[in-house]
């Protein structure tokens, strides 16, 4: 082959060189300016194509061979064979179509517009009973029959590993926690021949420890059996079911197992009407609780109405200037505005009583205690060191009346009152016994520094008078009003004793007490 070696090739007068046969480059070639080809460029052994700017391709690009790899098209439409991984995704996807099955959507949240239909709810703890309506009627039927196999457990059975090494699979669901909800009847059909040895039984326990029988029958060829006689015919029988009548005396969780082996099954809820929601629940026109004035009902509007008992367990939380209410026309009204607190009772009296004996009732203010009437008079005070104050009031004290003489009733009770007088003229001497009542000491409802007023009235008579005093039965020595005790008592009227007494110390008798005495006659 001849060769000829030349520095340059020019152009020619028409135009550029042409080469006719065509050119072959056997090393490595360098072009300064643009190259224009206007038949196919083929590129043999070439792994890269390496640009600085972008490639354009104006009728796609193929990868692979047809069906394998895939292809981009000069309009943007992409068919991949293989899988796509891509670390995220542009747009809002509305026109993704022919999405096919999934295992799981893992979301925060799942919104839906129209339809949505799922085949499995495995990974759900409540799972609607599903199943076909008996002898093949359309619709919602009043009885639902439920397809039952019986294969190995899986590790997401949540009995696995523990009781019977098979599960109940219902309408292809492995042992789901079944809700069934009240008014229909439900079927556990096992027909299938991988039930044979398995009859379902219903129990209140998962053990096994307890048969639940209420309006629940077992069927075998159309025999109506007891658990035990139904397990007896069962592998003999061509249509065999376990039916239970949901009703509102139903347990509120039953569990269906095997009658012969352990934990196959799982556990029904019979409750349609029970809301599990582990995040907030958001119910736009209201929540209803049983019947219509039975259970109860929060509207829309926040109103709040139950019918029954209302339990709160830690704290009942009120906001500033948010009222309680109570009575039809709010009757008695109980807030705190952020400053101060209300007890506003606008119908009939108000009472702050106890029932029970020996139960007080207690007021502790942190400082004073304002009794006041007529607006804000203030009509009595306590103040912070027990001083009372009395403004413009009648003060009325309560008298004891006796139908008898004080030496037949000598304990003075003072929760009966402070003046105690006996209506029956005296006859003899008497010693009365101060105290608070019988049960209770006068040391006990006094402190040491408090000091009372006692006064005793008795009918005079010259041989009835009282020249000694005891309190809670110890005697105690009397300082008197003009330095001798009486010897005698008034000829008539009658005779007053008057006794102040001063709680000196924690002691009984003189160690505790002080006792400054008087008596006065009066007559008519």
């Amino acid at each position: 082959m001849s060769s000829i070696n030349v520095n340059t090739i020019k152009s020619r007068l028409g135009g550029p060189p042409t080469l006719p046969s065509g050119v072959v480059v056997s090393a490595a070639a360098t072009f300064s300016s643009d190259v224009s080809i206007g038949g196919t460029l083929t590129y043999e052994d070439v792994t890269n194509i390496d640009s600085v700017g972008l490639i354009t391709a104006r009728n796609g690009i193929k990868i692979g061979a047809a069906g394998i790899g895939g292809t981009i098209a000069a309009n943007g439409n992409t068919t991949l064979a293989g899988v796509v991984t891509a670390t995220s995704f542009s747009g809002d996807g509305s026109s993704l179509t022919g999405l096919a099955n999934t295992d799981f959507i893992n979301a925060t949240q799942l919104n839906v517009i129209g339809f949505t239909t799922v085949k499995s709810l495995n990974q759900f703890d409540y799972l609607a009973a599903k199943g076909a309506a008996a002898g093949g009627a359309t619709g919602i039927a009043a009885t639902v029959s439920i397809g039952v196999t019986v294969a190995p457990k899986s590790a997401a059975n949540r009995y696995y590993l523990q009781g019977s090494a098979n599960g109940y699979y219902l309408e292809g669901e492995e042992a789901p926690f079944y809700n069934l909800t009240p008014g229909r009847t439900y079927r556990f059909n096992q027909n299938d021949s991988t039930n044979d040895n398995h009859p379902i039984i219903l129990y209140f326990e998962a053990d096994k420890a307890t048969e639940y029988t209420s309006n629940v029958v077992y069927y075998a060829d159309g025999v109506k059996s007891t658990a035990a006689a139904y397990n007896s015919a069962f592998n003999a029988a061509s249509v065999r079911y376990t039916e239970i009548e949901i009703s509102d005396t139903t347990p509120n969780v039953l569990h269906y197992q095997c009658y012969n082996h352990g934990l196959m099954g799982n556990a029904a809820q019979f409750n349609s009407g029970v809301l599990v929601q582990t995040g907030i629940a958001t119910a736009q026109g209201g929540l209803e609780v049983g019947a219509a004035g039975v259970g109860g009902t929060i509207s829309s509007g926040g109103n709040v109405i139950f019918a029954g008992i209302t339990t709160v367990g830690t704290a009942l939380s009120l906001a500033d200037n948010v009222s309680a209410k109570f009575g039809t026309g709010g009757d008695l009204i109980i807030q705190h505005n952020g400053t101060d607190s209300y007890i506003d009772n606008n119908q009939g009296d108000l009472y702050v009583q106890t029932t029970g004996s020996g139960d007080d009732v207690f007021v502790q203010p942190a400082d004073a205690l304002y009794l006041q009437s007529g607006g804000a008079n203030t009509r009595l005070l306590v103040n912070g060191v027990g001083s009372f104050t009395f403004d413009n009031g009648t003060l009325i004290e309560k008298c004891k009346i006796t139908a008898g003489k004080l030496s037949d009733n000598t304990n003075i009770d003072l929760l009966d009152g402070m003046v105690h007088y006996f209506t029956t003229q005296e006859t003899t001497t008497s010693t009365p016994n101060i105290r608070e009542s019988g049960s209770r000491t006068l040391g006990d409802a006094m402190n040491t520094g408090d000091i009372i007023t006692v006064n005793v009235v008795t009918t005079a008579a010259a041989g009835g008078y009282s020249a000694n005093l005891t309190i809670d039965g110890n005697a105690v020595t009397e300082e008197w009003v003009g330095g001798a005790a009486p010897s005698a008592g008034g000829a008539s009227g009658l005779d007053i004793y008057v006794y102040t007494i001063i709680r000196i110390g924690s002691g009984t008798g003189d160690s505790g007490f002080k006792v400054i005495a008087n008596v006065t006659n009066a007559t008519n």
